[in-house]
């Protein structure tokens, strides 16, 4: 057995200290499809945390896949999930890059969205892994320490099952980018992570990976690791990349590795949803 396949035994072996966050509610679209809209958080039933408790966990209220899942926001997920899942052509991409062009689009909060949106099908497990190992936030959002990670992995030989965090949703394994190394760009681009990349998609059939990465158009390593996944989720945030640059960054990650379109930031209201959501929903 590798490394890789006994620390994803251990890791629900042991949960972390929860930090708090609080962070303000962003808007989603999912490219083509209905707009999303900002919505606040409530009280909830999920798996494994008690009605209205998320808050005490400290998980931050823009992950609507669990604070809101009857939100429009939520629906989108779940919406690009399907498209993941039940693609209409090729093979199911089980190792998955979510990736901008320049800082500040939502890679970070689409990636921990997207991640739980998988983890709550029936039969889907999911890693998610911190790669912005520069600028790490997965553990801000999902309110765990963020001493130690990825760049422990890389740098340090650090076990992996020592790095693994067991989230609060259920099914869902958190791998944080840890403490800012000196080298970020030679760790994410060597041999050791495409090791790693390559040992989780071949090994785990049942699991899916999701990375979040760094901005294609300010960071080298991003072109290295999109070779290595199976597809990529690009992020554009409206009104805030030019064009020009959003097709360069296609052009450098590879527009055949390209699975889907995020646009986050949309902002139009959909009366014809909320009248849906009430009388479905709330009876």
């Amino acid at each position: 057995m590798g490394k890789i396949y006994d620390a994803l035994e251990k890791f629900n072996r042991e949960k972390v200290k929860r930090p708090s966050v609080s962070e303000a509610s962003p808007e989603v679209k999912v490219a083509g499809e209905t707009p999303v809209l900002d919505a606040p958080g409530r009280d909830i039933e999920i798996k494994g945390l008690p009605q209205g408790q998320y808050a005490a966990y400290g998980l931050d209220e823009r992950l609507v896949t669990v604070t809101d899942p009857q939100s429009l926001a939520a629906e989108q997920f779940k919406m690009l999930r399907s498209r993941i899942l039940y693609p209409r052509n090729g093979s199911i991409p089980r190792t998955i890059m979510v990736a901008s062009a320049m800082e500040e689009e939502g890679k970070s909060l689409i990636s921990a969205n997207l991640a739980i949106s998988i983890a709550q099908g029936i039969q889907e497990h999911v890693l998610l892994v911190d790669c912005d190992i520069r600028r790490p936030a997965q553990h801000l959002l999902f309110n765990v320490s963020g001493e130690h990670g990825l760049s422990d992995y890389l740098a340090h030989d650090v076990p992996l099952e020592d790095l693994f965090i067991k989230t609060d949703i259920d099914k869902l394994t958190l791998l944080p980018g840890g403490m800012p190394p000196p080298n970020p760009s030679e760790l994410l681009s060597s041999e050791k992570m495409g090791r790693f990349i390559e040992e989780v998609k071949n090994r785990y059939h049942d699991r899916f990976v999701v990375f979040d990465c760094t901005p294609a158009q300010i960071t080298a390593e991003v072109s290295v690791l999109a070779k290595s996944v199976d597809g990529i989720v690009m992020v554009v945030r409206r009104g805030k990349t030019d064009r020009d640059i959003i097709k360069r960054s296609v052009s450098a990650l590879g527009r055949d590795k390209i699975i889907g379109v995020v646009f986050n930031g949309f902002t139009h209201f959909s009366r014809e949803y909320e009248y849906y959501r009430s009388y479905k929903y709330r009876g």
